[in-house]
């Protein structure tokens, strides 16, 4: 009696209307969405999954429990399709270092997300630069990157270098977001000769250190549409 309620039940939720199904996904959020059907022997599950739910994927509010199993059961079977991802809990930074380890030395992001165009990275701890290199490199194919609670000071020659040091960029807009109002990032004389002029970048948002970083900035930034978000710390 127990499986024909369930057989019944099954098929009831079946026959919902892709819209509907959406909703509910939306609901869930496209990773607790993913965990639920992703497992499911559906040909409509799976189509729907990836016109919706693969191609965009946020950890900013999953547990670390279940960001584990979709790291070690379901990266493989999405990661070729993400074209949006957020990595970084809101609240805590274990899930960011414990995405660092997991990653395989020799697979660079973008080989990791072949599709990738915007990245968001939250909450991160106080590290070493290395720890940031391998998603700040990617910035150049990019079209959008927001790298939220970082230490900008720290990190401000592996910012300005993956900024400006590549002149194909695809970068559109950049958020970076500082730990603190103490924070900005720093680009002072000798600028080194490899910085380019960034033809695509329209868009930025960024704590500075002080005017003269504002100075030399500005000039690798002609098409520059909006600046925003900006925190000039020194006044003299």
């Amino acid at each position: 009696m127990t499986n024909i309620c369930l057989l019944s039940t099954t098929n009831c939720f079946n026959r919902l209307p892709n819209e509907i199904i959406l909703i509910i996904w939306e609901y869930l959020g496209n990773v607790e969405a993913i965990k639920i059907f992703g497992s499911m022997e559906c040909q409509r599950y799976t189509k729907l999954s990836e016109e919706y739910c693969y191609k965009s994927v946020s950890f900013r509010t999953t547990s670390l429990s279940t960001f584990q199993l979709y790291c070690s059961h379901l990266f493989n079977k999405i990661r070729l399709n993400v074209e949006t991802l957020k990595l970084g809990h809101q609240f805590s930074y274990s899930q960011f270092r414990l995405f660092t380890q997991m990653r395989p030395a020799s697979l660079s992001i973008l080989k990791m997300f072949p599709k990738l165009r915007r990245l968001v990275l939250c909450n991160i701890p106080e590290m070493s630069s290395d720890d940031l290199e391998p998603y700040l490199s990617a910035i150049p194919f990019l079209q959008h990157v927001w790298v939220s609670r970082c230490s900008l000071k720290k990190s401000s020659s592996l910012i300005c270098s993956n900024l400006l040091n590549h002149n194909k960029s695809q970068l559109q807009s950049c958020i970076f977001d500082g730990i603190d109002r103490i924070n900005g990032v720093i680009l002072y004389e000798p600028i080194p000769s490899s910085y380019q002029v960034q033809q695509s970048l329209t868009d930025i948002r960024i704590g500075m250190h002080d005017f003269l970083t504002l100075k030399n900035l500005l000039q690798f930034l002609p098409k520059l549409l909006k600046l925003g978000m900006l925190s000039i710390l020194n006044l003299e």
